[in-house]
């Protein structure tokens, strides 16, 4: 017999010679041969080594392969060489081993296959060193991608940070100036609001005045005549008439004037640094005030409000996330259209929900709207820091915002806060 490439080698001299466990199988796969090797990898006592010769391979090689394909008949079929790595195989003590197996087929001097060297390097010291390093490769991708995840985190917590500090700074400076012209406006609009019944009263005697008048020159045909002239020289009939409606009108703006001034001295509290028992319908109500000039005439507010109780909170705070909440309602609504504002208790929470009848959030869109500096408004129209710093607000509160939106149906905003203010104030307290 002959091994392929090499003629001149007997199976017996070529199985003795390898390092590796081999042995010799025909094709009904009974041993022909093996070397010591062989022996000491499947842990075979030498003493019972004259039995192997011409049993069937199966009774002391045992590898996973072998339940469905055997490599020897293979290398028969194929004709040549086969290699399988990482194969698993089991000792006749049950000891498992990593294995990397080659077939070889051996030939006669009419070139036919007669037998196959199957040769079984075990590695399975290198697997498990293999395995080791795999374990700590693994271990090492999901520490860097910890970190990564911290990294990342931390730098959006500070990006979300700065926003807010230079937002809280402007929002600071904003407030001492809208507070300054609130205090300045307040004052003539007290003098005019003040002076309108004054001035009602003051009418209501030049009307009595000229009526009696009127009543003095009955009869006298020379003065009735020249003060009939005189009342339409001057249009007194038309003054008269509208004269009330003037001071209506007046009393109208300037009570209009107090209200929005009130607003703003509501929006621009200082006292963000207090938590305190607030009516939340009331600076929902202020902020709509404020508002107005940018919905009236186009778009339907409908007040829903349930009867809450007051809430402990930082109201200042709170007045931001109601402004930017009713902000964005009203820019997602391009023509006319309708803004709900509901209210109501959930155990002890209470829930403010504003919904729009506007173009509403595109999917893709929805997990990035709390993400700061993230718009979807056009190039000077927004900051996007709105709702990022709406949720940092609300959150501080103890609270969450919820969303819902459907293209082209519009989006509805959820603000859930506890009604005895943020835990760890009551737990400071």
């Amino acid at each position: 017999m002959k091994v392929e490439n090499d003629k001149t080698s007997s199976s017996l001299d070529l199985v003795k010679g390898l390092s590796d466990s081999a042995f010799v199988v025909d094709r009904e796969r009974n041993i022909q041969d093996f070397n010591r090797p062989f022996l000491k990898l499947n842990r075979i006592d030498p003493h019972k080594a004259r039995g192997i010769k011409e049993s069937f391979c199966r009774d002391h090689v045992n590898m996973e392969i072998c339940e469905n394909s055997c490599i020897a008949l293979k290398c028969f079929e194929a004709g040549a060489a086969v290699r399988f790595d990482e194969v698993k195989g089991k000792t006749e003590g049950g000891e498992t081993l990593n294995l990397i197996v080659t077939a070889v087929p051996i030939r006669n001097q009419q070139g036919e296959i007669v037998s196959v060297l199957e040769m079984h390097r075990d590695v399975t010291d290198e697997a498990r060193i293999h395995e080791k390093y795999k374990v700590f490769l693994d271990k090492e991708k999901r520490a860097k991608e910890e970190l990564e995840r911290l990294v990342n985190e931390r730098t959006k917590e500070l990006r979300n940070t700065q926003a807010q500090l230079v937002h809280s700074e402007k929002m600071s400076s904003l407030g001492q100036m809208v507070a300054g012209i609130a205090h300045e406006l307040n004052n003539p609009i007290n003098f005019i609001y003040g002076n309108v019944e004054t001035l009602k009263e003051y009418t209501q005697g030049f009307q009595d005045l000229l009526a009696g008048m009127e009543h003095l020159i009955e009869g006298n045909d020379g003065l009735k005549g020249g003060f009939d002239q005189l009342k339409e020289k001057h249009d007194i009939n038309f003054v008269l008439g509208d004269l009330g409606k003037l001071v209506q009108s007046i009393r109208h703006g300037s009570e209009r004037a107090a209200e929005i001034v009130q607003g703003l001295k509501t929006f621009s509290r200082l006292d963000q640094a207090q938590l305190k028992e607030t009516d939340l319908h009331q600076d929902i109500d202020m902020t709509l005030t404020l508002l107005r000039n940018k919905y009236k005439n186009r778009i339907e507010i409908h007040r829903e409000y349930g009867d809450l109780p007051p809430v402990v909170c930082f109201s200042g705070q709170l007045n931001q996330v109601f402004m930017n909440l009713l902000a964005n309602a009203i820019d997602a609504i391009e023509k006319e259209g309708d803004i709900w504002v509901r209210t109501r208790v959930d155990g002890k929470s209470v829930v403010i929900e504003t919904r729009d009848s506007g173009m509403g959030i595109p999917k893709e869109n929805l997990s990035k709207i709390f993400d700061p500096f993230f718009t979807s408004k056009d190039v000077g129209k927004g900051t996007g820091l709105g709702l990022s710093i709406s949720y940092s607000i609300v959150e501080k509160h103890g609270g969450k915002i919820e969303v819902e939106s459907e293209v082209g149906k519009g989006s509805t905003f959820r603000v859930i806060l506890p009604i005895g203010g943020p835990p760890e104030q009551k737990d400071q307290a």
